[in-house]
């Protein structure tokens, strides 16, 4: 109940789900403007959305939102989005960073149909900004958007 949606990814979902989906690029034309998503290493899916929005609770948990970089570990994020399971490897850590890469490639485009405040603007950003993996210590820091977490305060 922490997190939301801003109200224009309620209506521009920034996942797709098709989970067979091979697309990188994805758009919505309306009479006023279009919508765009665009990410090289395959649009963002269900599971990437939960990496999200766990990162995101964390970042709201932490008090974090107003310098939008948060640290963990991969182990962290295993343990709580895999919680299901007993045991969880290298293959869970490759695809948590698998879903960090989606995240900090998204292109996310409005042409004129973002609502911000009291009227439509256009509007370009990407969620994540950039992250950092110390191979040695598994300290993981993760630099979200200021624009993105912005618009979801």
């Amino acid at each position: 109940k922490m997190i939301k949606e801003d109200i224009n990814f309620l209506e521009y979902p920034n996942w797709v789900i098709d989970r067979k989906n091979k697309a990188t690029r994805w758009n919505i034309k309306k009479p006023n403007g279009e919508y765009e998503i665009i990410s090289p290493f395959g649009l963002p899916k269900h599971f990437d959305k939960i990496i999200l929005y766990f990162l995101l609770h964390k970042l709201y948990r932490e008090k974090n939102l107003d310098s939008y970089l948060l640290t963990t570990n991969r182990y962290e994020i295993a343990k709580n989005v895999f919680s299901f399971e007993k045991d969880f490897g290298t293959n869970r850590y490759k695809r948590i960073m698998n879903a960090l890469k989606k995240w900090n490639s998204v292109s996310i485009n409005f042409e004129g149909i973002f609502y911000e405040g009291d009227e439509y603007t256009v509007k370009s950003f990407h969620i994540v900004d950039e992250y950092t993996l110390k191979v040695a210590s598994g300290e993981l820091s993760i630099k979200f958007n200021e624009s993105y977490v912005k618009q979801l305060k």
